[in-house]
């Protein structure tokens, strides 16, 4: 059963193309002129990358060619997947950093460049054609323009001093001299560490080159060191959620929450990358030898510039969360950012979204787990994933329900948000135990409970129902959850429509998967939109560049194949993602970047 949950995708189309400000805020989408890196074509950009290697010492000619493939093929699929940001303010305010860097570095970095990855992973990346990648969550977590320079020269030290290439070719170096064991892996991975410790040194130079200070660089490994955890730390009480008779009571509260304690100082032999306490003392001394001379923290922006466009990526950082279903993490990042924006409406939206799918994704039979397991968490947010852990599926949607439908009556002319409710009002509906008249339209008044064990064979029947209904009613955690909502006629109204359009659509899914042998096609299509097949098929006996060349050459094919049996069909069909065509410009790359938000959205169920 495929659920149509692309909630994404109805968010987004409200987007602005006006200068986003948290006011106003939807998505970030690209500006200007589409990058020549978007639409050259992959066997072009390998042929330059081929030349340019051939006077580069620090690979051989007979791996320089699949170094080549292998590369600019994965960086053509990172550019494809729509993910990925230019013009947008991040990038921008990126490229100003970057750009004091180059002038003063003594090195050519004329051709390095930086965009932006629509990712919540707290990370930086360089390819050897001097591309660099900033995620949003990087964007999220860092504190200040110094430690956003320090990133970019660590990573533009990657490219001038050509750690790709070099790892690359010590690589195969290890696996043609037959080293295999233990003592390869740990070479492999120490080779690695080397070229980490070099990034950081000199970066850390080029940095203070361009007048930042050296403790607010400093301060960036603290920023790496705890960017497993939420962009704040705050405490989570349940005030949002309870009303005059719901309680969050003690059987889901947990009464110690684990300690924050990030490996600072952890075994790194088989990791690619030094622990943080290392790191630290690998540049110890630069720090130390200039910590005493006062530097600025923003250079080519101000304080208010740099924080103002953090809080864009922190916003963008929610759409990121749906679109990957991480519904609980994109729930606790809400209630940080609504305690300095709690009337914006993108996180009145966002929020909605995120509990509708919470309880879709929970109800869904075809999708992946979702986990709610909270012993591994650190600090407050485990306290949510502990909350989360112990209710019912039927009580997380009675409580999605009453987010939802809270959210919407606080904003009546919001259609999104009208839709939103009536999505998760089926989710609702699906559970016995969810009918409405479980729920209560009132506080009921209980009388004080006498010290003196009552004779029941003296209660009246009303005495005897109260003390019975109350009896329930304090073991059923969710009878007053819809308190002030569910005696409304147009919750009614929804919860009967639910119903039967649930019972509709069992019926309909029953009698499909009844059906025995071929069925007619009575699909009339006139126009379809598709995205390119990604063709890629790994035969060892030839060598990485002719496996990359064969494989474009078979998804050219394959898209060729799609377009003539199209037009036997008499079907108008155009590929949103053609960086082939002429035409292709950044208005048809953000369209095509949102419909892939949709399809990642939905391919989680």
């Amino acid at each position: 059963m495929i659920k149509n949950l692309a909630i994404v995708l109805t968010l987004l189309c409200f987007g602005s193309l006006n200068a986003q400000t948290p006011e106003n805020f939807e998505r970030l989408i690209s500006k200007g002129d589409i990058p020549d890196l978007f639409v050259k074509y992959l066997e072009d950009k390998i042929a330059k990358d081929n030349e340019d290697l051939l006077d580069d010492n620090t690979i051989s000619r007979t791996n320089a060619k699949d170094f080549s493939a292998i590369t600019n093929y994965k960086l053509h699929q990172v550019i494809q997947s729509g993910r990925i940001l230019y013009g947008d303010p991040l990038t921008v305010y990126a490229n100003k950093v970057l750009d004091k860097l180059k002038e003063s570095s003594d090195e050519d970095l004329e051709d390095i460049e930086v965009y932006t990855l629509k990712s919540n992973e707290v990370n930086a990346f360089a390819t050897h054609q001097g591309v660099i990648f900033l995620t949003v969550g990087l964007w999220g977590q860092i504190e200040n323009e110094a430690q956003l320079a320090y990133v970019l020269a660590h990573e533009i030290t990657h490219i001038y001093e050509k750690h790709n290439q070099l790892s690359y070719q010590h690589t195969e170096d290890l696996i043609r001299n037959g080293r295999y064991g233990d003592d390869k892996i740990s070479a492999y991975y120490q080779y690695s560490k080397d070229n980490e410790e070099d990034a950081d040194k000199a970066g850390f130079k080029l940095a203070l080159a361009a007048g930042y200070d050296a403790t607010e660089i400093f301060g960036t490994f603290n920023v790496l060191l705890y960017s497993y955890l939420p962009i704040d730390e705050m405490k989570v009480e349940y005030s949002w959620l309870e009303n005059e008779g719901f309680k969050v009571t003690e059987d889901f509260i947990l009464e110690e929450i684990k300690e924050i304690s990030p490996a600072e100082d952890v075994d790194d032999e088989y990791h690619t990358h030094p622990n943080i306490n290392n790191r630290r003392t690998n540049v110890k001394s630069i720090y130390n030898a200039n910590k005493s001379e006062k530097k600025e923290i923003y250079v080519v922006g101000t304080e208010e510039e740099f924080k103002a466009t953090r809080e864009l990526a922190r916003f963008e950082m929610m759409n990121i969360y749906i679109r990957q279903a991480e519904y609980l993490d994109g729930i606790y990042h809400n209630l940080i950012l609504t305690k300095s924006h709690p009337n914006n409406i993108f996180l009145a939206r966002t929020r909605a979204m995120s509990w509708y799918g919470f309880t879709a994704h929970d109800n869904s039979d075809d999708g992946t787990v979702f986990s709610t397991s909270y012993r591994k968490k650190e600090g407050e947010i485990q306290q949510l994933y502990y909350f989360f852990n112990k209710i019912k599926d039927s009580e997380l949607a009675a409580i999605a329900t009453q987010q939802v439908w809270k959210t919407s009556l606080s904003n009546p002319e919001d259609d999104f948000l009208v839709k939103i409710r009536e999505k998760t009002m089926n989710e609702f509906a699906k559970f016995s135990e969810n009918d409405i008249t479980n729920f209560a339209t009132e506080i009921i008044e209980s009388v004080e409970e006498e010290e003196v064990e009552v004779d029941e064979s003296k209660l009246s029947k009303y005495d005897k129902i109260a003390k019975k209904r109350k009896k329930e009613t304090e073991e059923d955690f969710t009878y007053y959850a819809l308190l002030d909502i569910v005696d409304k006629q147009e919750f009614v109204d929804a919860y009967d429509k639910a119903k039967k359009e649930n019972k509709e659509k069992d019926e309909e899914e029953e009698e499909y998967e009844n059906l025995d042998g071929p069925q007619e096609n009575t699909m009339d299509v006139n126009n379809l939109i598709m995205i390119s097949p990604n063709y890629y098929k790994q035969d060892n006996r030839i060598s990485i560049n002719k496996n990359v060349d064969k494989n474009d050459l078979n998804e050219t094919r394959l898209i060729n194949l799609v377009k003539e049996n199209a037009d036997r069909l008499d079907i108008n069909i155009s590929f949103i993602d053609n960086f082939k065509d002429p035409e292709f410009d950044t208005d048809a790359y953000n369209e095509f970047s949102l419909l892939y938000d949709y399809l990642g959205e939905r391919s989680q169920y």
